[in-house]
């Protein structure tokens, strides 16, 4: 039987009880075999590590996004970078260097908002002040995922383009937007190892002509943005399961949400929908996004993302297998 490496248990206590079942049985068949059985791993092992934040040597000039750890409005507890959080991590692609005089956190405080198509839908804020245009993604988006990282694409003006410091849950990106601007980046959301989703940048104003009115678009935007009131919803279900003096700090990791379950929570508000979800118990079937089908046993059945075993191109470490889902019997996915 294979479980996909996605099945990963809540924090605390009861989460670890349900598991003991689970490994007991493990250990049974494995002797029933007559191998040994391999020693369990902890059901809360974080499945993949996002890349962690580097503190700037001395002297060097940084430039800060934002000193709130949460989104604006949240009830959250501010929440220190974790070598899980993937947020405030150095780029995977090489950028252009922060310039010095970038503008600092405390004075985008009251800039006025950029006109960038699809921004708001994806959870995104754009500014501009003078020469400059910063962008900041945060929160969980219709996805169901937080995200993890911004890549500009190697081309001409994309030296123009820097990653910027931010907090957990959050992506944030630096632009000089003058005449000639011409940089695309794609913006992701999620892990590697479970799914990325990925919305592309393009910023461009055409040498000789006006500054234009709209400075670029975020692609695929959807129709309807993210609930703002998403991650306190989340920590007020963390706290029921966990007690109130959880202080929600990993509210933002994105190792530590199941995407599915955090859409199935958004149409149906119900703590113990979500809670279930992440605990792979019998009711924690999740809601699947139109490029992606169900595998699994019915009662554990996971999302992976459509693909066709003639031209596979799954992520890194996914293979294109069937769905084995009663439902999905022809549905190949990413698993």
């Amino acid at each position: 039987m294979r479980i996909s490496a996605s099945f990963r248990l809540s924090r605390g206590a009861a989460p670890v009880a349900r598991a003991l079942p689970l490994a007991v049985l493990v250990v049974a068949l494995g002797a029933c075999a007559g191998q040994p059985a391999s020693t369990p791993t902890s059901a809360t092992t974080a499945v993949a590590t996002s890349p962690t934040s580097t503190a700037p040597e001395p002297g060097a000039t940084t430039a800060t996004v934002g000193s709130d750890p949460a989104p604006s409005g949240s009830g959250l507890a501010p929440a220190a970078p974790t070598a899980s959080a993937g947020a405030g991590a150095a780029s995977t692609a090489a950028a252009g260097v922060v310039p010095a005089s970038f503008p600092a956190a405390a004075e985008w405080e009251g800039a006025p908002v950029a006109d960038v198509d699809g921004a708001k839908e994806l959870g995104c804020d754009a500014r501009a002040k003078g020469d400059w245009l910063r962008i900041v993604c945060r929160g969980f988006n219709y996805t169901g995922a937080v995200p993890t990282d911004v890549v500009v694409e190697p081309g001409p003006g994309a030296e123009r383009a820097f990653r910027l410091p931010a907090e957990p849950g959050a992506v944030a990106l630096g632009v000089q937007y003058v005449a000639g601007t011409a940089v695309t980046a794609r913006i992701l959301w999620g892990v590697p190892d479970q799914r990325r989703f990925a919305h592309t940048l393009t910023l461009g104003w055409p040498d000789g002509k006006p500054r234009p009115a709209t400075l670029g678009k975020l692609s695929d935007p959807p129709k309807k943005g993210p609930d703002p009131k998403l991650a306190d919803s989340i920590c007020k279900c963390e706290k029921e399961q966990f007690g109130d003096s959880h202080d929600c700090s990993d509210v933002f990791d994105p190792n530590r949400w199941v995407p599915e379950c955090v859409r199935t929570f958004i149409t149906q508000r119900h703590c113990q929908v979500l809670n279930s979800c992440q605990e792979i118990e019998m009711n924690g079937k999740g809601t699947c996004m139109r490029d992606e089908a169900h595998y699994g046993f019915t009662a554990m059945a996971r999302c992976g993302l459509k693909c066709n075993p003639k031209k596979p191109e799954c992520p890194e470490g996914k293979t294109c297998l069937g769905a084995r889902e009663q439902k999905s019997n022809d549905s190949w996915v990413c698993q």
